[in-house]
């Protein structure tokens, strides 16, 4: 559910009454697009309270009464956005926050995985994106694996590259189109510098793309392994990490589980009778990239 959906509810038929637990007086239903709607066609309830001059309103699912979305407006009407905005993901924790002056996004906003890590910083000025943060992280490890700055008024880019122990591998900073690429190696010895005149960036991918990549996957895996090896019934997991080269091939081909049954060397079979892959790029020039791929064994004892 977008907040920008929220930009579309009008003046009109809210439905509201009044309540005096928990601080709340005003209750509004919605369907699940935050259009208004009758409580028994509701899919989200919203509770209202007055909060310093402003409009509280908390957006709560029906489903599990959890909390999703706060948001403030100018009065009960809900037609201006105004002050603190707050989502939330099922666990309770944030999802992404800032605040609004008259419907548009100003100053910092910031965006959080599901695990709780940091992925965007935003400041916003008149709803324009000015300057902005993004954040990568390797797997479920805290670790960053990349961190690009962008300032559009100084016009100007910057983006950190790190091996999964934290230490710096490379960094792109650019003016405009002019940049300069720099090379580190683990003891942060800087070992290149080159110049680079374009900021885009290509992923490696499977000369058939993700779909041509599924099909490689299932037509080759023998889904029975683990089933043959006397897995009990369920589903197992397994994830493989792998580099693709600059030529397209695929190198370090390694299992980041221990499911067992054979799973995870079946799947490391597969991945390396794959055919070349189409090797990534970053500002203009070809460049190593790791690939994370689950796989799922599925088992029936019952067969």
């Amino acid at each position: 559910m977008k907040v920008k959906s929220l930009l579309l509810l009008l003046v009109s038929s809210f439905m509201y009454s009044f309540l005096f637990s928990q601080g709340y007086r005003y209750v509004y239903y919605f369907d699940k697009d935050l259009n208004s709607t009758s409580k028994s066609k509701s899919i989200v309830t919203g509770k209202g309270l007055k909060d310093e001059g402003l409009f509280q309103l908390d957006y709560y699912l029906n489903e599990t009464g959890k909390l999703f979305m706060s948001v403030h407006f100018t009065d009960s009407t809900l037609s201006v956005m105004q002050g603190v905005y707050r989502s939330y993901y099922p666990t309770a924790l944030l999802e992404e926050a800032g605040e609004y002056e008259n419907n548009g996004k100003e100053g910092l906003w910031t965006q959080w995985n599901k695990d709780g890590l940091k992925t965007d910083s935003v400041i916003y000025e008149k709803n324009n994106r000015m300057r902005f943060a993004k954040f990568e992280y390797y797997n479920k490890q805290n670790a960053i694996s990349s961190f690009a700055y962008t300032d559009s008024l100084a016009n100007t880019f910057i983006k950190q590259y790190y091996r999964d122990n934290g230490t710096l591998s490379s960094e792109a900073s650019f003016i405009g189109q002019n940049g300069l690429w720099r090379s580190y190696d683990s003891t942060g010895v800087n070992t290149r510098r080159d110049s680079v005149f374009t900021r885009e960036e290509t992923e490696a991918k499977f000369s058939g793309g993700d779909p041509g990549w599924r099909t490689f996957l299932v037509t080759n895996l023998n889904t029975e392994v683990p089933s043959n090896n006397r897995a009990p019934s369920g589903s197992y997991t397994v994830i493989i990490k792998f580099i693709v080269e600059t030529d397209g091939t695929l190198s370090n081909i390694l299992a980041e589980t221990g499911v067992g049954y054979g799973a995870e060397a079946e799947a490391i079979r597969v991945i390396k009778k794959s055919p070349i892959w189409l090797p990534a790029k970053q500002y203009g020039r070809l460049v190593r990239a790791y690939r994370r791929q689950p796989i799922t064994f599925s088992v029936d004892g019952g067969r």
